[in-house]
């Protein structure tokens, strides 16, 4: 009844609107008419109790909605606490030799020594790791970072080592992080990783003398779940 009642102004919105075009005394009355069938007809093509913009499609059982799956997933950033020991500071370095040595890093973002020597870089301090340079990876395949629960911390029983894999431990994941972060862990719900890596070594072009030099490394995560 409702798909006829639907069709049925239609076709009398149609209708009016010709007489509306057609007529040349009563053409205000068939316009209106026409209108109020249209707009009756447009209610009619929408589910009942819902308007257009409420109405959400319909989604089969055990399927999920890539907007749903979206807004399940969040993600966490933190400064990897710790790295300032000089062991970890070690590891860093080496972790940033093999990557230049294997191309991932293009070391001073690709500047030849005379490049840096350029006015327009006068004054400022040109890293040999790339501003923006960063690694990702997923969990589930143990790219770059492993985090590894440490239980037999004396000081923290939820502290939570973060190793480069293949290399060594570069650092913990904050106090204020380990919790949330480790249930996250046991459940293992991270599904994947942004490491950014600061400091390092520099070069300073002051107009005169070519400065080298170098600050410790930091590391900051951005762990994806």
């Amino acid at each position: 009844m409702r798909k006829f009642l639907k069709y049925l102004l239609l076709i009398c919105g149609i209708l009016f609107t010709y007489n509306a075009i057609t007529s040349s005394t009563s053409y205000i009355i068939y316009a209106i008419f026409a209108v109020l069938c249209f707009v009756a007809f447009k209610k009619l093509g929408q589910p009942k109790g819902e308007n257009k913009s409420t109405t959400k499609p319909k989604i089969k059982k055990g399927a999920k909605k890539q907007q749903d799956i979206k807004d399940e997933h969040g993600e966490i950033e933190f400064e990897v606490a710790g790295t300032f020991v000089e062991e970890r500071q070690k590891t860093i370095k080496k972790f940033i030799k093999d990557e230049i040595k294997n191309g991932t890093i293009d070391a001073y973002g690709g500047l030849t020594t005379k490049e840096i020597k350029s006015p327009s870089n006068k004054n400022i301090e040109i890293y040999e790791i790339p501003e923006g340079q960063s690694w990702k990876g997923s969990f589930k395949n143990n790219g770059y970072v492993i985090l590894e629960r440490e239980i037999d911390n004396e000081h923290d029983k939820n502290a939570i080592k973060i190793i480069l894999e293949e290399y060594n431990q570069i650092g913990y994941v904050p106090k204020n992080k380990n919790i949330e972060i480790g249930k996250l862990l046991d459940e293992n719900k991270i599904i994947s990783f942004e490491m950014v890596i600061t400091g390092g070594k520099y070069k300073l072009w002051d107009g005169e003398t070519l400065e080298n030099d170098e600050e410790d490394y930091e590391v900051s995560l951005i762990l994806h779940y």
